[in-house]
């Protein structure tokens, strides 16, 4: 049996496809999606790892009420970052920047998340 070049690129094509189509939807996981109950535990300490009793993931608080050093200031009530409408960390993850609830833009070690400086934010 004799293909020409151009019959044999549909044909490779739809066996691709059928390939693909079948592995997308047959592997689905069958294990019922559990729901995990939240545990009570005290407000972490400042720049202190923590491990989450529920799944056992380390997390850090890096922000407090108050003066944290160089300059930088979080509000009594919080002090975060503009998610989803600007970027927090840097292109190489080595500063990340709070702007919500600080006194400017205030720049963090992005492995250690000490404050490093902070910079007067101009009216947006």
């Amino acid at each position: 049996m004799t293909f020409r070049p151009r019959g044999l690129a549909p044909l490779l094509i739809a066996a691709a496809l059928s390939l693909d189509l079948s592995t997308a939807g047959g592997r689905q996981d069958s294990a019922p999606t559990q729901f995990v109950a939240p545990v009570m535990m005290d407000l972490p300490d400042y720049l202190q790892p923590v491990t989450d009793p529920a799944f056992g993931t380390i997390f850090m608080r890096i922000t407090k009420p108050g003066a944290l050093g160089n300059g930088v200031v979080c509000e009594k009530k919080f002090c975060s970052h503009r998610y989803s409408s600007s970027q927090a960390w840097n292109s190489d993850q080595s500063l990340l920047v709070i702007t919500n609830g600080c006194n400017g833009m205030c720049f963090f070690d992005g492995q250690t998340y000490v404050p490093l400086f902070r910079r007067a934010r101009s009216a947006e």
